[in-house]
């Protein structure tokens, strides 16, 4: 197949209808607040047992815990304006 041939087969394949992507993005934030709190809930637990952090230090820790909250309250956005914008 040469790259004319492709980029038509490329352009002849249906695209996703507004809801069906909407639900796609609503799908794809959760799971990644899914991910980011279990994420977040390992980190905690690493500071209040000291045998789980691995030989990382508190303060890596830490900035760890508030870039993970970062990405959770970014994601929350993320989410509000995708179930926003179904409405």
């Amino acid at each position: 197949m040469n790259l004319k041939q492709l980029k038509n087969k490329l352009d002849d394949m249906p695209k996703l209808n507004t809801e069906t992507l909407n639900q796609r993005a609503s799908d794809k934030a959760f799971a990644k607040l899914f991910s980011l709190n279990e994420e977040l809930e390992t980190l905690k637990n690493a500071i209040i047992d000291p045998d789980n952090k691995r030989n990382v230090s508190s303060e890596v820790l830490e900035k760890c815990i508030n870039a993970t909250i970062n990405q959770i309250d970014t994601w929350n956005y993320i989410a509000k304006l995708v179930e926003l914008d179904t409405e």
